[in-house]
């Protein structure tokens, strides 16, 4: 059976390790098979004591954070980030509550002294507060580019008619509109 821990989102009951290997999930203790702690960090590249160990195992879906399967003695797989499950090997438990995060800001990182505990506003905070908060054309919906965008609130402040923009830049008159309105692209001057 394979559950799914979300990694840094905090967002369900995360395993607990406690003395001995053992693993509280899911209200009962669950003992790690042989060899799952040599076989997590035979995925690390350990850079030095400082430096960012980086994960060169499995990803998750966009690509950003390791991912890892912990295997139990029963045979049982939980598949979580590689982040976190470095965490539970070094440091122990995981509120649930709680993400682990990096203050590297590396997501592949997986050094024990880069990773720290913040709750989910906390890390919202420190993502916006650090501008990596995907925006303009780095979202991977966006239609234009902030030269584009640029560009079009020129020709805004310069009377030119929003469909004509529309038009111009292959996007719905509503895309020109929120732009506009600052509805979008309002961080952009």
């Amino acid at each position: 059976m394979r559950k799914t821990v979300p990694g840094a989102t905090g967002m369900t009951s995360a395993p607990a390790l406690t003395s001995g290997g053992a693993l509280f999930l899911g209200g009962r203790m669950e003992s790690l098979a042989s060899g799952v702690e040599s076989r997590f960090w035979s995925y690390v590249d350990k850079a030095g004591k400082e430096a960012c160990w980086l994960w060169r195992g499995g990803l998750t879906s966009p690509g950003w954070h390791g991912k890892y399967n912990l295997v139990y003695a029963d045979g049982e797989r939980v598949s979580m980030t590689a982040s976190r499950v470095a965490w539970l090997l070094t440091n122990g438990s995981v509120p649930q509550d709680l993400c682990v995060c990096h203050r590297c800001d590396n997501p592949r990182c997986v050094n024990p002294r880069h990773l720290c505990l913040m709750t989910r506003e906390e890390n919202t905070r420190d993502r916006d507060l650090k501008g990596r908060q995907a925006r303009g054309s780095r979202v991977g919906s966006a239609e234009l580019t902030e030269s584009k965008v640029r560009y079009i609130k020129q020709r805004l402040r310069r009377g030119i008619y929003q469909w004509v923009l529309a038009r111009q830049f292959g996007v719905s008159k509503s895309c020109i509109q929120h732009i506009s309105s600052e509805k979008s692209w309002a961080w952009l001057t």
